[in-house]
């Protein structure tokens, strides 16, 4: 991950995360650190690398299940 990275989440209200990250330390520590207090599956499945310049966007698909048994795909 690129020291300058510009992490965006989902503002989803099913994905517990929100907000835009501004160096690996942020996204670890206010993305995948919360992973495991929230979900008992996690899985990020990537469709679409984009190429700008510098900058690539990613989008996908997550699949989830809770700690209370709700799953999520989206």
């Amino acid at each position: 991950m690129a020291p300058d990275v510009e992490w965006i989440e989902t503002e989803a209200e099913s994905i517990p995360t929100h907000g835009t990250f501004a160096s690996p330390q942020e996204v670890l520590e206010s993305v995948f650190a919360k992973v495991p207090e929230y979900f008992e599956q996690f899985e990020l499945h990537p469709e679409l690398w984009l190429e700008a310049g510098d900058d690539v966007i990613v989008t996908g698909r997550v699949v989830t299940r809770t700690r209370t048994g709700r799953k999520l795909d989206a």
